[in-house]
Parts: C-alpha cells; sequence; structure tokens
C-alpha cells in the first residue's frame, strides 16, 4: 500500500494541532481543577483544517451541548437522581437537537450532552453535587471546543496541508 506524502503531510497536520490543543487543554484543566477527557474529547471533534469547517463543527457543538445540558439538568431537577429516564431525556434531546438546530452536523451532541449530564447526576449522592459534576462537564466540552478552534485559526495562519488549501479554493 503506498501513503502518499500530502495523505502523511495531512496526518501530521492533524496530529500536530491535536497535540498543542491537547497540551493547552490538560494545562488550563489541571489548573482550574477539571478532568480534560470531555474537553479533550471535544478538541478532537471540532479539530479541522479550514477555520471555515472548524466553525460550523464549533457552533453545531455549541449549540447541541448547550441544549443537551438544559435538557438533562431539567431532567435531574424534575425527577431527581432517576436512571430510568435517561432514554426518555435522550429522545427528547434527539428530537429538539434536530427541531432547533436544523443542522444535519452535530445533532448527536445534544443526546450525548444529555447523557454526560445525566450520568453525572446519576452517579453523585445528591442534586446539588450532580448539577455541580454536569456543568463542570458541559464546561470542559465547550472547552475543549474553543480550544480547537483557536489552534485551528492560528494554525492555518502558519501552515495549512496542501489538500484543505485546494479544498478552501474551491470553496
Amino acid at each position: 500500500m503506498k501513503i502518499s506524502r500530502s495523505t502523511v503531510i495531512s496526518a501530521l497536520h492533524y496530529a500536530v494541532r491535536i497535540f498543542i490543543g491537547a497540551v493547552i487543554v490538560e494545562l488550563v484543566m489541571h489548573y482550574i481543577g477539571i478532568n480534560p477527557i470531555w474537553a479533550i474529547v471535544s478538541l478532537i471533534v471540532v479539530t479541522e483544517p479550514q477555520i471555515k469547517t472548524a466553525w460550523g463543527t464549533f457552533t453545531a457543538r455549541f449549540i447541541n451541548t448547550i441544549l443537551g445540558c438544559i435538557i438533562g439538568i431539567a431532567f435531574l431537577m424534575a425527577f431527581g437522581l432517576n436512571s430510568g429516564l435517561l432514554a426518555v431525556a435522550v429522545l427528547v434531546a434527539a428530537t429538539l437537537s434536530i427541531i432547533i438546530t436544523n443542522m444535519q452536523q452535530g445533532w448527536r451532541i445534544g443526546p450525548v450532552t444529555v447523557a454526560l449530564v445525566m450520568s453525572a447526576g446519576i452517579s453523585e449522592k445528591s442534586v446539588p453535587d450532580a448539577l455541580t459534576t454536569a456543568l463542570e462537564r458541559t464546561g470542559a466540552v465547550l472547552g475543549g471546543s474553543i480550544v480547537a478552534l483557536i489552534v485551528t485559526w492560528c494554525i492555518s495562519h502558519i501552515w495549512m496541508p496542501p489538500e484543505a488549501k485546494s479544498q478552501e479554493n474551491l470553496q
């Protein structure tokens, strides 16, 4: 199997952006005392070689993360630490994410955020602790997405892989 030079450059480009973003996320999250895992996952999801594509991914992720957080917290507040309602909350989030955002890209993030928020709540011993954990996870997701956008913007001004340049010229 022959691997082209542009494929190697593109792979290296993604790896460098993800590495730089992950270092930033880990340092910031460590400083504020939050587990960086959800921020790093978001960083990876939002990372794109073109700022226009990254912005679209970020926007969809931001809207659906906030929507999922609101739905998850609403279910926790209304029904308490009840794991039996997770599927219902995911259903509500999926439906509202598609209707409200009308975006093909990123609608799954709403239901995923509900699962993150409610699983945090269900694993805690009290609703206030659940809400704190849910908000920390949501903040981490949004923080990782913001770092991805900033890193994409910065690196796109320094180094863009050849196929990203050719796609940018087509737009």
